[in-house]
């Protein structure tokens, strides 16, 4: 059963690495099988406005923060903030190495509350430019005097920047996606129950596991809402069936009814706003100047 810790430091031991110059920190990490966690009210080396980037050379680990989980194998990454809650956790002993780095290096300091715990395989391109260059780093840092290496660390934050673009542009591409197959999904609803007269938003959310409010959202992004949507298919629905070859004998009451209104009266009234004309007219129009009832095709 894995150890429970209460701080990195507790658990991790450094190996015998000179400490970086500046105030940026690295340090290469083997451990026993653990689990790493740390609460909001502790500290890294008193860092708590620090960024924690984490590699891993061999092995596999798995960091957690914000709800997110990352497993990592070989030649991945992620990050962590040191002012919120996280956990890292192994049951082997991985070889994987922590780079900290100030808030203030990076361009637009922001909270990186969607970006923690993101594979940086995900963005394989930069993400293997990012653990690369780490890798250099953390081999040859003695090796640099102060300068030196204050211009590399540059390039690691201009690096990392690049990186968490292309993580929340994935992400917000991912949401996007979602959001669409969502909008799919709700019209789908509401095609197969437009003959019910009690459909509603919040019905239509409750299928999906949605509230109403988020759901009305989603369609305002196409210019309309769930009910403007319910009116206008059932409209285009009945003015189809009027002239169809199907339906256009029926009567306008049982067309009404079919799809969704309460009545004849109510139709009418919500048909002639649409198209200008009563339902009767507008089959009566549509047949003289077709000269007859639509045939269905072949």
């Amino acid at each position: 059963m894995p150890a429970l810790r209460e701080i990195v430091s507790a658990s991790m031991k450094a190996a015998e690495d000179p400490a970086s110059p500046g105030d940026v920190d690295q340090v290469r990490t083997g451990s026993t099988p653990c689990i790493v966690v740390r609460n909001s009210k502790q500290s890294l080396d008193g860092g708590n406005n620090h960024i924690i980037l984490i590699f891993v050379v061999r092995g596999r680990l798995t960091v957690e923060q914000d709800g997110r989980m990352a497993i990592l194998g070989p030649g991945d990454g992620t990050l962590c903030v040191a002012d919120r809650p996280y956990a890292v956790r192994h049951e082997s002993a991985p070889d994987h190495f922590a780079i900290r780095l100030p808030r203030t290096r990076l361009s637009d300091p922001c909270d990186l509350r969607t970006l923690t715990a993101l594979r940086f395989a995900e963005a394989p391109g930069v993400g293997r430019l990012l653990f690369a260059f780490a890798c250099d780093l953390r081999e040859h840092a003695a090796a640099f005097d102060n300068i030196l290496f204050e211009r590399l660390t540059e390039h690691l934050a201009a690096l990392l920047e690049t990186l968490l673009s292309e993580l929340n542009n994935r992400a917000v591409s991912l949401s996007s996606a979602s959001q669409e197959a969502t909008i799919i999904k709700a019209k789908a609803v509401i095609l197969a129950h437009l003959h019910d007269a009690a459909l509603t938003p919040a019905r239509v959310a409750a299928v999906l596991n949605l509230s109403p409010r988020y759901l009305n959202r989603l369609f305002q992004r196409e210019g309309t809402s769930v009910m403007r949507y319910v009116w206008d298919k059932r409209l285009r629905n009945a003015a189809s069936e009027l002239v169809s070859f199907t339906h256009g004998d029926e009567p306008v009451k049982l067309i009404a009814l079919r799809n969704g209104f309460k009545n004849a009266s109510h139709f009418s009234t919500a048909f002639r706003d649409a198209f200008g004309w009563s339902p009767s007219d507008y089959r009566d129009r549509a047949l003289a100047m077709n000269g007859g009832r639509q045939k269905p095709s072949t």
